[in-house]
């Protein structure tokens, strides 16, 4: 491959679309029809640690400091902007933003209001010092460990008459277990190949049996058994980097059609996508349009904000990387 990334942003791009989609629910006729949540997040997970593994590998990493406040730097110029023009805006308008609560509501500036970014910040940490001291002895006896855990807290302390395997904090093992996998294929990545029909095979299956499974819960059944749906993200997770590394989707995006062009612009947006329509679905739930001018409306608007999040971030980011310089020569000095 000539460009490495196109991999990851194909799945990048797929990932923001499942998780834009899982916020439709309120909008489709059939509610269910809102979902793919679980599947574009595990996505993410296992894409960063992928990534950051990859980029270890051709980057020497110098100290926590500095690797710890590029992921900051990424993250925190977007979070305050969507706050800053979004969140408190909605706040205001539907009065949950009172004088009483003002000091929490400020605190969102440097603890972001959504859980992904929440999750990430801790899973940068545990990231950072295993790709230090990466083995894969290591992550696959914390793998074993979480496993267990996961079994015991699943069969012990779960209501599985309702569905509750994606609430926290029981899905942070199951997601920190992705940036396992993450890690795991990213020290194997010479070794992911696409290996034709079988692959496309198993991705089916897997997709198959999640939202079978969830079809057998709407209607009642087997509710005990949705630990299965985890179970299938894993190989899903694998089959899906090596469709996305065949040859007929790299030459897709190393050309210049309008496909290409739109899988790499949703990538490039991802976290902005993410929180901002995050933020708004509540108050386009309110709107009274029919579907699908409901759903139009709200994806556009996300677009556009998010294009504008990202715009007045990059200049706050290119700020902010000027003054660290700046205070690192004056103390050189």
């Amino acid at each position: 491959m000539n460009n490495p990334k196109y991999d990851t942003d194909f799945l990048k791009a797929i990932s923001i679309c499942l998780i834009i989609n899982s916020h439709l629910g309120c909008f489709y006729p059939i509610s269910h029809l809102g979902t793919g949540g679980m599947i574009g997040n595990s996505f993410f997970f296992m894409l960063s640690a992928f990534g950051l593994y990859l980029s270890q590998c051709s980057r020497e990493i110098t100290s926590f400091n500095s690797w710890y406040a590029r992921r900051i730097l990424r993250i925190f110029p977007s979070s305050w902007v969507v706050v800053l023009m979004i969140v408190f805006p909605i706040s205001v308008y539907f009065g949950t933003l009172r004088w009483e609560n003002l000091l929490a509501q400020l605190g969102m500036l440097f603890y972001p209001p959504f859980w992904f970014l929440k999750a990430l910040l801790i899973y940068y940490v545990l990231i950072f010092v295993m790709i230090r001291r990466i083995s894969e002895r290591m992550i696959i006896i914390i793998a074993i460990v979480l496993a267990v855990l996961y079994v015991i807290i699943y069969s012990f302390c779960l209501d599985l008459r309702i569905f509750v395997i994606e609430t926290p904090p029981f899905d942070l093992i199951f997601y920190f277990m992705t940036v396992l996998l993450g890690l795991y294929m990213g020290m194997n990545e010479k070794r992911i190949r696409y290996s034709g029909k079988m692959d496309v095979a198993g991705l089916i299956i897997c997709v198959g049996i999640i939202y079978f499974h969830k079809y057998l819960m709407v209607r009642g059944f087997l509710e005990w058994l949705q630990c299965i749906q985890h179970f299938a993200v894993f190989p899903l997770l694998y089959f899906s980097l090596k469709i996305v590394r065949s040859n007929h989707i790299i030459s897709v995006m190393a050309g210049d059609s309008a496909g290409s062009k739109t899988v790499k612009f949703l990538s490039s947006m991802t976290l902005e996508l993410f929180m901002v329509n995050n933020s708004i679905v509540i108050a386009f739930c309110k709107i009274d349009l029919t579907f699908p001018l409901n759903a139009i409306l709200f994806v556009g608007v996300t677009i556009i904000l998010s294009v504008m999040v990202k715009k007045f971030a990059e200049y706050i980011r290119r700020k902010m990387e000027g003054r660290i310089i700046s205070d690192r020569t004056y103390f050189a000095g």
